[in-house]
Parts: structure tokens; sequence; C-alpha cells
């Protein structure tokens, strides 16, 4: 997908259907003139090559970009730069017909957002679990937003707005909203006068709530290495900054567990474009990432870690995370060992060709696989380029906060029911011996000693 923009050059221009812009108009009063624009467009190759297919820019009363992807032509509206609106490759008239769509305001893409039904349950339920799983929200709003900037989104949650441009636009303003997760969790406390957005706290109950499974778990890095081991004949391994644990429902799993005793199974590396990841991690592994390799159409696995870090470049993602701002992401498959499965040990089939004429050294293991159904993802792994500027506490901090308050709590709990219990018996030695034991007790001591 490439940006192009516009040159200062106005011709008749008209599209016709799947072969995208000719430059060539038999009847010039009957068609109204465009500016062409850059480069062109080979929407048969889906690459961008200098040929008479060319770009369009529907309004030239401002200066528009354009984004042109496998049969659509994607405009930035000018008044509002992160949204973007799809228009199919089509007629002329089609395009200009739903050109106006873009200048739609704020108030009117919010008018069409459906209400937030049950807000304080909402509120509560986020709130809980954004408690637990800071790091792991932080991730999904990630792989969501980005999702939605490539218009990519599926899931989709359409109970909330129609699966259409306009029901994206309203998306990524909504989006806009969406804080940081260490101040959203502040926010869900209702501890401020601050007031969640309503459209905020739907859009995240949808992606947090209801897609309950997989489960996301950051691990800490000291089981990094145990977790790569799992691969065998790994070569070139670097150690991400992060990676998170998925865990599916042995319920849904039922097919795949029972041909995986069968045959058994091995775990590779699949490099993955982040705006993709949202998809894959909650409906599974599908065709729409399949690559065209040296043994045919299907899905490319490697042991080596560099091969995937060179397939997969670094991306700009959700700018509130606190996990990194420009990312790669690489995803640890586990696969069924099945027949059909081809292993090799060459890299041309999943690496791209490099700027130099020399080849990328690799001595990794690659696998090819006819189908998608072979293939469960069992954890993200994120490699930071640019790392996050909002520097919150550490998420170890506030657990050891939140410990020291459980711990003072109960240490009260136990000196006032002493205190009572003296009055009702009134005898100096009996107190003594409550206070004895109970100072003696290794959690309270564990607390005095945090408190002192």
């Amino acid at each position: 997908m490439e940006v192009i923009k516009k040159k200062n050059v106005k011709e008749n221009i008209h599209l016709t259907n799947g072969e995208g812009i000719s430059k060539k108009e038999e009847d010039p009063t009957k068609r109204p003139k465009q500016e062409e624009i850059g480069l062109s467009k080979s929407f048969n190759t889906g690459k961008i090559n200098t040929t008479n297919e060319c770009c369009k820019k529907i309004s030239s009363k401002s200066d528009s970009w354009f984004i042109v992807g496998d049969d659509q032509v994607r405009m930035i509206a000018p008044n509002r730069p992160n949204v973007r609106q799809y228009f199919s490759c089509g007629d002329i008239e089609i395009l200009n017909k739903h050109a106006s769509r873009v200048t739609l305001s704020d108030e009117e893409l919010l008018k069409r957002i459906k209400p937030c039904q049950d807000y304080e349950n909402k509120i509560k339920e986020l709130n809980k679990f954004i408690g637990k799983n800071l790091e792991a929200a932080d991730l999904k709003i990630n792989l969501y937003v980005t999702a939605c900037n490539k218009h990519c989104l599926s899931p989709y949650p359409s109970y909330i707005i129609e699966e259409s441009a306009i029901g994206m636009e309203s998306l990524v303003l909504i989006n806009d909203f969406i804080p940081p997760v260490g101040l959203l969790k502040h926010y869900l406390k209702g501890t401020n006068k601050f007031t969640p957005n309503e459209h905020v706290i739907n859009v995240l109950h949808w992606l947090l709530i209801t897609f309950s499974e997989p489960s996301f778990t950051k691990t800490d890095n000291q089981n990094f290495q145990k977790i790569l081991s799992k691969v065998e004949h790994l070569t070139n391994m670097k150690l991400p900054n992060h990676i998170f644990v998925l865990k599916y429902k042995r319920i849904s799993e039922g097919l795949w567990l029972t041909e995986k005793s069968n045959v058994g199974s091995k775990f590779a590396f699949l490099p993955l474009s982040i705006e993709y990841a949202h998809s894959i991690v909650h409906l599974g592994v599908h065709p729409q990432i399949y690559t065209e390799g040296k043994h045919g159409l299907g899905i490319y696995l490697t042991t080596d870690i560099n091969c995937c870090l060179e397939c997969s470049a670094a991306q700009w993602v959700w700018g509130k995370s606190i996990l990194g701002i420009e990312t790669q992401l690489i995803l640890l498959v586990e696969f069924i060992n099945h027949s059909c499965v081809i292993t090799y040990e060459e890299n041309k089939a999943l690496c791209k060709e490099q700027n130099s004429l020399e080849e990328a050294v690799n001595n990794g293991i690659f696998y090819f696989l006819p189908s998608h159904k072979f293939i469960r993802v069992r954890y993200v792994m994120l490699y930071v380029k640019t790392p996050s500027s909002m520097k919150s506490k550490p998420i170890e901090k506030f657990k050891e906060l939140d410990v020291l308050y459980k711990r003072t709590i109960l240490y009260l709990t136990l000196t006032l029911t002493a205190i009572i219990l003296a009055k009702r018996v009134r005898f100096a030695s009996i107190v003594k011996n409550i206070f004895a034991n109970i100072a003696s007790l290794p959690i309270v001591k564990q607390c005095l000693s945090l408190v002192l």
C-alpha cells in the first residue's frame, strides 16, 4: 500500500471497472475535470507501476491525499487527517456520490453511534478487568486501533455502529478519546469528577469483555528463553521486549487437540503485519494471510527470528500505548505436524528480497502449511523500535502498594478486635497474651516492617 500525493496537472480522466482509471476521455464535455495524482496503481498485481492506470482526486478544492489498495481507493479527509474513507473502484459518478460523506462533522458521525446500554455495569466490569490485566488491555487496544487505522477491522462492533465506511470513520473518531490504560484505570474507579465517554466505554467493553477468548497474559522476562526454546532448530535468537501468552478454552480446540495427539505438533514463528493481528488472535489464522511461495499458496513459517524481523517492518501503532509506539510483531504458533507439511532449509519463499546483491545468510528451518487449520497462535511477541514516552509507574509498584494497603487494613482489624476483647474480658494478662499472639504472626511482622 502506497501513499501518493497529487501533481499540479489537470487532465480529464474516468474510471473503468476493475482496471483503474484511464487518462483518455472520449467526450470531455460529459465528464467533470479532475486532477491526476502521482504514480499509478495496477489493481491486478497490487503493485505501484508507472502505467496508464492512475489514481484520482475527487475534489480539486483542497489538497487531499490518497492511498490505493486492492481494488479500492481510500481518501484521507483534509479537514480530519486521521479519518479515512474507502471508495470502490467503479464509475466516477459513484465516487462523486460518496465524496460528500468525507465532509461529515464530528457531531454527525457521533449521532450515528448507538447509545451505550447498561453504562454503570460496563464501568464496573472494565474496572475489574483492567485492574488485573493492565498491559493485556493495552495490547488489545493497540491491535484494535491499528486495525481501525488500516481499515481492516475484523471482528467489527456491528451492534455499536454499522459496518460501513462512515461507521469506520465514527470508530476512528471514538478512538481519539480513548485515554492511556493507566489513566483509564484511574478514571474507572470513580474517585474523581471525570466521567468516561459513553462511546469509549461501549467500544472498550466490546473489545475487552465480550471477547473473553483467548485470554492475554504478559509473561516475565525470565521466561522468555524458556518460551523460545519450544522452537526446534532455533536460530538468530533475539529476545523481544514483550511476550504475551494466549490461552484458549479446551472445548474450542477439541478437534485440533485430537489431531495433535495423533501426529504431534511443533512450534515456529509467523511474521505478521500488526494491522492483521486483531483478526488473527480473535478469529484464528485465516486464508487472507496466505503467501505465494516456492511450494505454492499457503502459510510459511520459520525458526529464524531475524528472517521474521526482515519480513515485517516496524509500524507506528497506538500513540498512547505504554508498550511502545513503533513495534514489530511476531507470532509464535503451534502447528500440527501433518504429513502434508513441507520442511525445507532455504529462505527465499519467506524473506523479502534484500536491497544489496548479497543474499541473507540463514540457517533456519522453514515450514510450508497448505492449510490454516493446522495452526494455533500461542504467543504474541513485540519488538519495540520506539518506546512509549508515557512514563507511568511500573505495574509492580502498583501491586506492591495494593498489597501494602490490604496488609494495613488487616493489621488495623486485628488491633481493633483485640481492643474489643480487652474491654469485655478486663483482664490485663489476657490482653497481653492476645497482643503477644497477634504480634507473633508472620503477616503482622511483615506489615509492621513495611509500615515502620
